[in-house]
């Protein structure tokens, strides 16, 4: 639990002005617009049946298998949380335990906002590229000669997930140029979670905390390569 509430540093340089590229008006106007009842249900149909259960105990498959009866109730739900740009509480609570839950979001902004050489999380990109990349260099700075000097760093971030400053997210946030209640919306999903930890099938009491992003949410793949970008322009 530690972890989840070390105070996040306020020591950091701001974000570099013009990081990121701009998103157009009608890139702009697609973050805005009305959620309608087909996204929500192609979201809902995209978990694993047996995934991600709550803590009412209902999985996924629970809602799938009754969509005809409940389709209305949770598409008024959704509709209310963009209006609102807030969660409850309630649907925000997490149990952690020791099997992460892996998804494969895509969004058709994102691309263009995350890094050409970042190969996960975005359709067409591999991760044997990089593999490729790495040793293309390694094999280029081997043979290399005269004076100049090169250097590879390979950095480790240990806990990257649950050590992200909330602060400094919001102001990557900003810095792409997102709307202000999409970025309001991103950070309430971000800031409201619980914790609650299953030991042995026991629940521990629920906890909130100070700085990271949930293991198994779509958006916290995209969040931590965003942010990552920026750290990487500071070497």
């Amino acid at each position: 639990m530690e972890l989840f509430n070390q105070p996040s540093s306020d020591g950091f340089v701001d974000v570099i002005p013009n990081l990121f590229p701009r998103l157009e008006t009608v890139e702009l106007s697609a973050l805005n617009k009305v959620v309608d009842m087909a996204e929500v249900k192609d979201s809902l149909f995209s978990i694993g049946g047996l995934k991600a259960p709550r803590m009412d105990g209902f999985p996924a498959c629970f809602y799938q298998n009754q969509w005809g009866q409940c389709a209305f109730d949770i598409f008024g739900m959704v509709v209310q949380v963009f209006t609102d740009c807030h969660v409850p509480n309630k649907l925000n609570s997490t149990l952690i335990t020791l099997v992460p839950i892996v998804v494969s979001p895509q969004s058709p902004i994102l691309p263009k906002l995350i890094s050409h050489s970042q190969v996960r999380f975005v359709p067409g990109r591999h991760i044997t590229g990089n593999i490729l990349l790495a040793q293309e260099l390694m094999h280029k700075y081997k043979i290399v000669k005269g004076k100049k000097c090169f250097v590879a760093w390979k950095i480790d971030m240990s806990k990257a997930y649950d050590r992200l400053s909330w602060k400094f997210t919001k102001y990557v946030l900003v810095e792409l140029g997102l709307p202000k209640a999409t970025i309001q919306l991103i950070m309430h999903c971000v800031s409201s979670m619980s914790y609650q930890i299953c030991v042995n099938g026991e629940l521990t009491e629920p906890f909130q905390p100070r700085n990271g992003i949930r293991q198994g949410d779509p958006l916290s793949p995209y969040l931590f390569v965003l942010c990552g970008k920026t750290f990487l322009y500071y070497f």
